[in-house]
């Protein structure tokens, strides 16, 4: 699919000029030469909650300034009708998107069992399996079946899952095994899945061979392989094997069972709690709300979080979490004592836990978002690949259906005036409940496109350990809207093919944090705004504005001291390195970014060469933006229209034939090297790694967590400078990663020159 169609500028043209910003920190060009040396609250009750609030309504109506609705005007016949034919040539053009869907690539188990060639008996939906989805080494129950579908590949747990499900549709009676792999049955399994691959490099481009320590990651994945799950299928009165992972014929398998069992064992079962849980001015916390089930069911969707005014109390919000058209409300917010508002996740598989959180809300940073018209947040939990026809699919149901809305407000009579924003705010949440998905899952497509095309270069297999978690939220007053996307939790690996070095690992690993900070930028482009804020953009904010750098681990703590953030900035930057031994490269102080104060630092794995962006700013951090005198309501619909159509323009623009992806890539390689030479830098950036002495005597950071305290900075971040020349030396041509029966000649030419 080529560029977005007129339709969509035509649509933008004809509205009101639009308001869009996003607080995520971007496309950097470079960083300092120099670098410098430069808590838990307690849950509140009921009845705490009902004595703050009593007390904040007070405290408000003493010091709050209530913003007066503006006058509508309201919608004549002739807008109404520019309106339909705008709503009307934008719907024919998301049918064109949806309708571009490959329909053998199935998004349903039902669509699946209909590929399958007839009679789908057992032996046909193992075959269709096995040719169809890949393996993938990662721990619990994590897609389910029609996740796997869509990311067309999984491992054995949903893999399994997928089978039963394809199993059931035809009518065919099966049980679950547990057992065991031996290794060498496990090392064959993942050294088929991820291939083999030949370096070549020097003037000559031949094959490289190199030193090459123990894979401690690829040893990890197969003892954790050896843990196996399978069926049985009944077939001509009998159990028979149904394990396409391990045995290549339908009735084998060359595991060793232990246990049978009628429903999924409970430790492969992965189950997902979110929580929203506000922090208030004396240090109390509430928990407004709380949802919790299996992992699949939120799999592959998106939870939509609205607010609805409390009559009960002054400023009060009642969160509303909807779910597949099922809705949640919870307990009421006193915002005039709201401190700060943040979402809890925790998944739990067997026995382990995993936590996490992405503020929403923070009152000490811009303007508060409750003093906008609505506030509406999309959090989509996407827990493996996506594909270009999910997409399509969502894009072209999800803004199909908020066109409907869109028309039926066209059609009804207008409210009076006391009655307007009431009922804009349920017309506008009608709209943003159908879009919700669209523009995360745009952003999600866009990065996994990227990943893929990476993978490829460097001679790795990348591997979603855990859910990415993309929320998406959006303020609108009056007739304009704001939007931002954050994405958090996401955990990646980087299998080495066999044949390529370790160090392609780390490198792949850098360049996807790297490249995630900056495609969040380009999604948001596309969808309407101007260039966007990033943590790069920050870096070199600090460059032109003499801010110093410096680098923050476990034996200098103390530097923290004399970085000028916020306590819950500094909170969450002592937790990266103490909890979790991370790197932070940050800056000293604020920089300015149009006339707005911001905070970021990167975070570096030093182990796995992981690294991410962050900043110190909630989601939809906004500057002022003051109301309209007069409203139209001509205007309030072209909003909410544009809205659509940016919708439409982001999907496009992430199932588009072409991207950027070779222009975003050498800028990021370039980025990757300077960040090598600034982390624990002091006087002068450290001098360059040298390639071939990277692939010949390649570092290592250290042994476990609680030694690498005790390891110099430039030895820990040692691997990541090795790893960000060797991206950067596949992505020049002075290495290049080829099949393993390539010749010189064969080869294809450099991505950046």
């Amino acid at each position: 699919m080529g560029a977005p169609s007129p339709i969509i500028g035509y649509v933008t043209a004809l509205v009101l000029a639009s308001f869009f910003w996003s607080p995520g920190l971007a496309l950097a060009s470079d960083l300092p030469a120099e670098a410098s040396e430069a808590s838990e609250a307690s849950e509140a009750s009921e009845a705490s909650e009902a004595s703050e609030a009593s007390e904040a309504s007070e405290a408000s109506e003493a010091s709050h300034e209530e913003t007066q609705a503006p006058t509508v005007k309201p919608l004549d016949s002739d807008e109404a009708a520019a309106l339909r034919a705008l709503s009307s040539e934008l719907r024919a053009e998301i049918q064109g998107l949806s309708a571009a869907r490959d329909r053998n690539h199935p998004l349903t188990v039902s669509d699946a069992l209909r590929l399958v060639t007839p009679p789908r008996s057992a032996g046909d939906i193992f075959g269709w399996i096995r040719e169809n989805i890949e393996f993938e080494p990662y721990s619990g129950s994590l897609r389910g079946a029609e996740g796997t579908l869509i990311a067309r590949a999984a491992n054995s747990v949903d893999q399994t899952l997928l089978a039963a499900a394809m199993l059931e549709e035809a009518g065919i009676e099966y049980r679950f095994v547990t057992g065991r792999l031996h290794r060498d049955d496990a090392e064959r399994i993942l050294g088929t899945s991820l291939g083999s691959r030949t370096l070549f490099g020097g003037a000559d481009l031949e094959a490289r061979t190199f030193s090459e320590p123990v894979n401690t990651v690829r040893s990890s994945v197969i003892q954790s392989m050896q843990d196996h799950l399978w069926l049985e299928a009944f077939v001509r009165e009998e159990y028979r094997p149904f394990d396409p992972i391990a045995a290549p014929a339908f009735g084998m398998t060359p595991a060793t069972s232990q246990d049978r069992h009628a429903e999924i064992p409970a430790q492969y079962r992965t189950t997902m709690e979110v929580k929203l849980v506000g922090h208030l001015e004396d240090g109390q916390s509430i928990d407004h709300l709380t949802i919790a089930g299996p992992l699949p069911r939120y799999a592959y969707r998106s939870l939509s979080l609205s607010f609805e005014e409390d009559a009960t109390r002054r400023r009060g919000h009642r969160p509303v979490l909807t779910v597949d058209g099922v809705s949640s409300r919870g307990q009421s917010i006193p915002v005039a004592s709201l401190k700060e508002l943040e979402l809890r996740y925790s998944m739990r598989m067997g026995e382990r836990e995993t936590r996490w959180q992405q503020t929403l809300y923070k009152r000490d940073q811009g303007t508060d978002i409750f003093d906008f018209d609505l506030q509406h947040f999309s959090i989509a939990i996407i827990p493996g690949w996506t594909s270009i026809n999910q997409v399509r699919a969502l894009a072209g149901t999800n803004t199909s259906d908020a066109l409907d809305s869109f028309d039926e407000w066209l059609q009804k009579e207008q409210p009076e005036s006391d009655e307007t924003g009431s009922q804009h705010r349920q017309q506008t949440n009608a709209i943003l409940d159908h879009l919700g998905t669209t523009l995360s899952f745009s952003f999600a497509h866009l990065l996994d496109r990227t990943s893929a095309e990476i993978g490829e270069s460097f001679g790795v297999a990348p591997v979603l350990t855990r859910p990415r978690v993309i929320t998406t939220g959006i303020l609108r007053r009056d007739d304009r809207f704001l939007v931002d996307l954050q994405l958090h939790s996401d955990r990646i690996d980087a299998l080495p093919r066999t044949g390529i070095p370790a160090i392609a690992g780390p490198a792949f690993l850098g360049m996807y944090g790297r490249l995630r900070d900056q495609l969040i930028g380009e999604m948001l482009q596309a969808y309407g705004g101007g260039e966007v804020a990033t943590v790069d953009k920050l870096f070199r904010g600090a460059t032109s504005q003499s801010i110093p750098i410096t680098t923050i681990d476990g034996r200098s703590l103390d530097r923290l001291n004399h970085v000028e953030a916020d306590d819950s900035t500094k909170d969450t930057i002592r937790h990266q390195i103490r909890r979790r031994s991370l790197l932070v490269l940050t800056p000293l102080r604020s920089v300015q970014d149009d006339d707005v104060d911001r905070f970021g630092w990167w975070a570096l794995d030093p182990v796995s060469g992981f690294l991410e962006a962050h900043t110190g700013d909630a989601l939809l951090t906004v500057g002022d933006q003051k109301s309209t005198d007069t409203l139209t309501v001509e205007a309030l619909l072209r909003g909410h229209l544009r809205l659509v159509a940016r919708q439409f323009t982001a999907a496009s623009h992430a199932t588009a034939e072409s991207t950027r992806f070779p222009e975003l890539t050498c800028s990021a390689s370039r980025q990757l090297v300077r960040l090598g030479r600034a982390y624990c830098a002091t006087s002068a950036a450290l001098p360059r790694a040298n390639v071939d002495e990277c692939l010949d005597r390649p570092p290592q950071a250290g042994g476990d967590l609680f030694s690498l305290g005790n390891i110099e900075c430039r030895d820990r971040v040692a691997p990541f400078r090795c790893a960000s020349v060797y991206a950067d030396a596949v992505l020049t041509g002075h290495l290049v990663v080829g099949p393993s029966d390539a010749t010189p000649q064969s080869l294809p030419a450099p991505l950046c020159y």
